[in-house]
């Protein structure tokens, strides 16, 4: 099978210049061509094969302009072909978008099995029964009236996840250890409408109200959080968001190139579907300071309701966001409102930056599970799609009205969207806090030098501290206790 190698497109005013990696090849082998229209560009040298379909047409070999030096030297090898273009001066747009450069790699029998996938999954015959040939059109209008509609169902509402529903059955065939890359249960069984509500029961089984006061309460004095709170964003530097690294052309080189028919409904879900997945990429690179690691796979897909419960959204950006918070509540290392606020604010930055921050930070994603062993098969789901859909089918004007949407629903979010009763359990901790150090107070004036209940002799002659010691002087203690009947209390709250 020929492989793409390495290439990258530069332009100036008069030319193209197609750059190509071709490490230890024979020159003499290889063949170049420019179509008729002078947009289609195709190289072979065994065992490489390059398309490219480019905006506006340029001259081929036959033009005297044309011109291509290989370099052995370079890189172990570099192609170089110079491209006239036929209107001077005109600017072709797009061209370190690698993949929507590609030809399109048509399948037949692929795109027919998907297609009939999609159309109708199965047809269950409940019962059947032979009829007789018909001589005339009356008796054959007869016998269809009196067919009974009930004897064949036609089963199409089969659950469809994926990016934009294009998948379905896709789990049972897995190993089930690969089926722990998602949390909802049975995937190719629980249709679309479920899966909010037995994701959110799970949310709420798995919030842990004692972990979110301990990050609450100790967030000043955890380095790690500060750090987080404090790291710029790289990939928002103009120097990262200019250019792709030759990794990532050639990551987006071996994408195939398709094209989408996606209405406006659909395409708010899946931007908002992108928005909940760079989620959990802006958390994980907070809390890494920007580097990925061996947890980056799961942090990623476990912030993102969109990967880790095939969630599909409606409209709605703040269900969004509301979803993203809660699982940074539930699940990851740190789990702090103002982290939280952090992450969302990155996501915005990084949506108001345009297409190419963006399409970088999903790379990066599907960079991140292919090195996985399980989360690997979330870039033949979502990813890869995302990442192609980007190139091809979405522009900056889109994605601009999509980022201020999603500003003005980060104005809008608030704790009581949340359903964790925060505000309940910060002011139960702050309270508990204040008494204990109004407890602390007293004790201290108690046992101040010169009071005579400063020291006491035990029956064993040894001394003993009055009240500024053991339990009940300690206000971590008495925070903690307040906390242990806090369950009960916020039970008895709610059945009000």
């Amino acid at each position: 099978m020929p492989i793409t190698p390495h290439f990258c497109l530069e332009q100036n005013e008069k030319e193209i210049t197609l750059e190509i990696n071709l490490p230890y090849i024979r020159v003499s082998s290889a063949e170049s061509h420019v179509d008729d229209e002078g947009t289609g560009i195709s190289f072979y040298c065994k065992p490489y094969l390059l398309k490219l379909q480019l905006p506006f047409p340029v001259f081929g070999e036959d033009d005297p302009r044309f011109k291509a030096v290989y370099d052995p030297m370079e890189n172990n090898g570099i192609l170089r072909m110079y491209l006239p273009k036929v209107n001077h001066g005109q600017f072709f747009p797009n061209l370190d978008l690698t993949t929507s450069l590609m030809q399109p790699k048509w399948n037949p029998k692929s795109d027919l099995k998907r297609e009939v996938d999609g159309k109708i999954s199965s047809i269950e015959v409940i019962s059947s029964e032979t009829f007789k040939d018909c001589d005339s059109d009356d008796e054959k209008i007869t016998n269809l009236e009196n067919l009974d509609r009930n004897d064949i169902r036609l089963i199409t509402e089969l659950p469809r996840y994926g990016f934009n529903g294009s998948f379905s059955g896709f789990f049972s065939d897995l190993r089930e250890e690969l089926k722990e890359m998602v949390q909802l249960p049975e995937p190719d069984k629980i249709l679309e409408d479920e899966r909010k509500k037995l994701r959110t029961l799970s949310e709420d089984g798995v919030f842990d109200w004692e972990r979110y006061i301990e990050d609450f309460a100790y967030e000043a004095e955890d380095p790690i959080f500060q750090a987080a709170l404090k790291w710029q964003p790289k990939y928002l530097e103009p120097s990262e968001t200019d250019q792709f690294y030759q990794k990532e052309r050639h990551l987006m080189a071996q994408l195939p190139k398709k094209e989408y028919l996606i209405n406006s409904l659909e395409e708010e879900k899946i931007l908002n579907g992108l928005a909940d997945i760079l989620f959990g990429f802006a958390y994980d690179q907070r809390v890494n300071e920007g580097e990925l690691n061996v947890e980056s796979s799961w942090t990623i897909s476990t912030l993102s309701a969109t990967l880790s419960w095939l969630q599909v959204w409606d409209k709605d950006t703040l269900d969004v966001m509301i979803s993203c918070t809660r699982r940074a509540l539930c699940y990851p290392l740190l789990r702090n409102w103002n982290l939280i606020l952090k992450c969302l604010s990155d996501v915005d930055c990084l949506l108001s930056k345009g297409l190419r921050p963006v399409l970088k930070a999903m790379l990066k994603i599907h960079d991140a599970f292919q090195r996985s062993e399980i989360y690997y098969l979330l870039n033949k789901l979502f990813i890869s799609d995302y990442c192609v859909w980007l190139q091809t089918s979405l522009d900056n004007h889109k994605l601009g009205e999509f980022a201020n949407k999603y500003k003005l629903c980060i104005g809008k979010l608030s704790k009581t969207h949340i359903g964790f009763d925060l505000e309940y359990l910060e002011e139960t901790y702050l309270k508990s806090l204040e008494e204990s150090c109004s407890e602390l107070d007293e004790s201290s004036e108690e046992t101040s030098p010169g009071s005579e209940k400063s020291v006491d002799e035990s029956d064993d002659g040894s001394e003993k501290i009055g009240n500024n010691s053991g339990e009940n002087g300690n206000p971590i203690f008495s925070i903690c206790n307040h906390f242990d009947g806090m369950k009960i209390e916020r039970n008895s709250k709610k059945k009000l």
